[in-house]
């Protein structure tokens, strides 16, 4: 199944470096060490990509059962 959470994104550090972090890092706020020794805290503040991510996954979900119930027919 789906799911937008398991999505893969970059990030860049003030440094220049490219961090891959999920949509799932992101709600969750996961903290994110650089090499150059600065942290990045991930932030959800208004909770947008949670609502987006369980708006989107719910979307995939309804599709899927309803391509089943077509095949069904």
């Amino acid at each position: 199944m789906f799911d937008l959470g398991k999505e893969k994104i970059e990030i860049k550090c003030e440094c220049g470096r490219k961090h891959t972090v999920t949509f799932r890092d992101a709600i969750n706020r996961k903290l994110i060490k650089c090499a150059c020794g600065s942290n990045i805290q991930l932030n959800d503040g208004n909770g947008s990509v949670r609502k987006s991510v369980n708006d989107t996954n719910r979307a995939f979900k309804d599709l899927d059962d309803t391509l089943k119930r077509l095949g069904k027919i």
